[in-house]
């Protein structure tokens, strides 16, 4: 089909169902599938490549003639994909998303907002506050709509795809979409879920233009993080001992402290604001695993065969 906008450049990141591209699930039976362009330049830092991608976004904003809008969320992620668009110098407006009753109480995730208003202080950021109560979200005929647009069965991320719509025309970018790689049967695997594309579903189906997966946004970046030194010494750690990694969030921070040391990375527990309301949470979680039950599938690519497809070299035939 015939995108709106390019959800990521030139749209080489693909996915969809039985050798479909971008479509919906239509059934349990379907095979869901996912696919990535080349790198041009192979030879990016995981800095060079993420300023990179801020300027190409910028310059499909401006080809839409649209400001940027970015979800910074307070976490790590969002807080290097900010910064990106600042080494890059590339103007935008940051939006957090407050979970509040009222505007006059303190948030449900001050945690994360707090980080997300301190880097905004810190650089000197143009802001701009959402304000929503999750709860009734999560009982509205609105979280309904969005997650029959986007296949969904998270009402944690269809508070990001309510953010979306509300700001209206945008370029809306979502700080997601860092390489995740696990360990398992002796090998290093990376992993692209089904339930997180629903973000992608979001933006490609309700007309929102800008990219829901900034980590993503070029298969230079991708790249950049696979073959970051780090990474190449936790794929090439020996066998796993009580207490090594499993995966590589356990050193993402690390990671991005190596690359922007200028950074005050505040170290930060793993919040959400959402472990104040679970019970209501949990209710609607339950309604759409039930609604949406085959929509669970899982991408994965042995380590070295992702490098390879990012690589451009041939491909092996598992």
């Amino acid at each position: 089909m015939k995108l709106h906008t390019n959800l990521t450049h030139n749209n080489h990141f693909k996915f969809g169902y039985d050798n479909q591209w971008f479509v919906n699930r239509q059934n349990s039976k379907q095979i869901w599938m996912c696919e990535y362009g080349v790198a041009k330049n192979q030879e990016y830092s995981v800095k060079q490549a993420n300023a990179d991608a801020a300027t190409k976004i910028w310059e499909e904003a401006n080809r839409l003639g649209l400001d940027i809008y970015l979800l910074l969320s307070g976490g790590l992620d969002s807080e290097v994909a900010a910064r990106a668009f600042l080494e890059a110098k590339v103007p935008f407006t940051a939006v957090i998303v407050k979970y509040q009753k009222n505007r006059d109480e303190r948030p449900w995730n001050y945690h994360e907002c707090k980080f997300a208003d301190l880097f905004c202080k810190k650089y000197s950021v143009n802001k701009l506050d959402l304000f929503l109560n999750p709860i009734k979200f999560f009982e509205s005929e609105e979280i309904k709509k969005i997650a029959e647009i986007s296949q969904s069965r998270s009402g944690q991320l269809m508070c990001s795809m309510w953010a979306a719509n509300k700001l209206g025309n945008g370029y809306i970018v979502l700080g997601q979409g860092e390489p995740y790689l696990y360990r398992q049967f002796g090998k290093w695997w990376f992993r692209e879920k089904e339930i997180i594309i629903s973000w992608y579903k979001f933006w490609l189906f309700a007309g929102i233009k800008g990219t829901p997966g900034f980590h993503q946004y070029t298969p230079d970046q991708m790249l950049a993080y696979l073959s970051d030194p780090l990474i190449v010494k936790l794929i090439n750690s020996p066998t796993l001992a009580v207490g090594e990694p499993m995966n590589n969030a356990a050193i993402k921070q690390q990671l991005y402290q190596s690359h922007y040391p200028d950074s005050d990375f505040l170290s930060r527990k793993k919040y959400t604001g959402f472990e104040n309301f679970l019970p209501f949470d949990e209710n609607i979680r339950f309604e759409l695993m039930v609604k949406f039950s085959s929509h669970h599938a899982e991408h994965c690519v042995e380590y070295h065969e992702m490098l390879n497809r990012l690589k451009g070299k041939k491909l092996n035939n598992s």
